[in-house]
């Protein structure tokens, strides 16, 4: 726990910085990643209008004033983001229940991707909040009993369905609700950081008390390499594992483990780096 309330408490003075360098670390990101041994330290990289003249000012005054508000409220929320520690970005069961029910909803014939649960849910209903849909429903942030690792392109239903078999409860860490989605790829890059050792997924997952890695049908999630370095890192830690769901007919080893990829490159050199400082690729 110490060594937590630590990684919360750099994380967040790192945050005010990174943020005033978004734009710059983004392009560090993609191009000029260097990790150093044990420090961990990753260079990445209105117009008004109407109203009679007797009424000008109070015409102009009101939606200058809301937009003030607005502008003010998406602050404190993006703000949020930042003072609310990584290892409290937490739904509970029962509010992906709620969500699971909107998805239903929305696509009673079919069981769209995580993917598509974000453009066509997620981002609409966060948009104007400003934070993740995990600070969005819980303002205070709930504590992270479980990390959940997974790939995005399972079926949203079938993942609740799976995760609900590993029969667990408290606060779950799932990523898509964790981070926000709507912000700039500058904002999010400062956000996350150069460092996958001191990123918002790595305190979440020394916080919880467990990993659940949920399969799917429709690709071999050990295929992508966030959730193979989420899950060598939980053996690292030793944290406990739950496996749920299937695995795809058809697996190819070669793509696997310390060949896993990530849809960013930038990516997937920064995450081996990252191992290569702590361990092994043949132990990946």
């Amino acid at each position: 726990m110490a060594c937590n309330v630590t990684c919360c408490v750099v994380y967040i003075v790192r945050k005010k910085r990174d943020r005033q360098q978004g734009t710059e670390d983004l392009t560090r990101m993609q191009d000029e990643r260097s990790l150093q041994a044990e420090e961990g330290t990753l260079e990445v990289a209105g117009s008004v209008t109407g109203g009679a003249l007797a009424t000008a000012q109070s015409a102009m005054e009101s939606p200058f004033e809301g937009a003030r508000m607005n502008a003010s409220s998406y602050a404190k929320s993006q703000e949020r983001q930042h003072l609310v520690p990584p290892s409290k970005w937490c739904v509970t069961l029962d509010q992906l229940g709620g969500l699971l029910q909107e998805v239903g909803q929305r696509f009673p014939d079919i069981d769209p991707t995580v993917y598509q649960v974000v453009e066509d849910l997620i981002k609409p209903k966060t948009e104007k909040a400003g934070c993740s849909y995990a600070l969005m429903v819980n303002p205070e942030g709930v504590d992270v009993d479980n990390f959940v690792t997974h790939a995005w392109a399972e079926g949203f239903k079938a993942f609740v369905r799976d995760l609900r078999t590993a029969n667990v409860s408290g606060g779950f860490w799932i990523c898509f609700l964790a981070l926000p989605q709507t912000w700039e790829p500058s904002e999010l890059c400062a956000l996350l950081g150069r460092n996958p050792y001191m990123s918002p997924f790595y305190i979440a997952l020394t916080g919880a008390s467990r990993v659940v890695a949920v399969r799917n049908s429709n690709l071999n999630m050990y295929t992508r390499l966030w959730c193979v370095f989420e899950l060598w890192s939980a053996h690292e830690q030793n944290k406990p594992v739950k496996v749920v769901g299937p695995n795809p007919s058809s697996i190819d080893p070669g793509e696997t483990g310390y060949s896993a990829r990530c849809s960013n490159e930038g990516d997937t050199r920064m995450l081996r780096r990252a191992i290569d400082v702590r361990g092994e690729k043949e132990h990946v």
